[in-house]
């Protein structure tokens, strides 16, 4: 019993977190730049977890950040040369994805995913363009 719980509770632990992201939609005006904006509860440093924006598939994708950096080879072809990840406060949790030069066609719904090895959640974004 006392081996279980060292294997379970100590060398394998558990970091459970919820994404948070602005419950009202984002309003963007067209041909400009949006912040879309989501972090974890609690606050914990998601350096080394994979972060993922998707519309309505897992891929391709908006924009990806895994391994510590960017990836854009499955990234879908309206947002290639329109994405930044914004890690500046990662190590607290939060991250934002700008999008430039934003286009009606990017409205809609987006999802912010982030995994750790041992656990997963998401927040949804509206962005409205006018």
């Amino acid at each position: 019993m006392i081996f279980s719980f060292l294997i379970f509770g100590h060398f394998y632990p558990t970091e459970l977190f919820e994404v948070l992201a602005p419950k009202s939609s984002v309003t963007a005006s067209l041909d400009s730049s949006i912040l879309l904006i989501c972090r974890l509860s609690p606050p914990i440093n998601a350096e080394t977890m994979e972060i993922r924006w998707i519309r309505n598939s897992f891929r391709p994708y908006v924009h990806l950040y895994i391994n510590g950096g960017d990836e854009h080879k499955e990234q879908m072809e309206e947002f290639k040369g329109r994405t930044d990840f914004i890690t500046q406060n990662i190590t607290r949790g939060s991250v934002a994805l700008r999008i430039h030069k934003v286009q009606l066609s990017d409205q809609g719904s987006y999802t912010c995913y982030f995994e750790s090895e041992s656990h997963h959640s998401e927040a949804q974004v509206e962005i409205k363009a006018a």
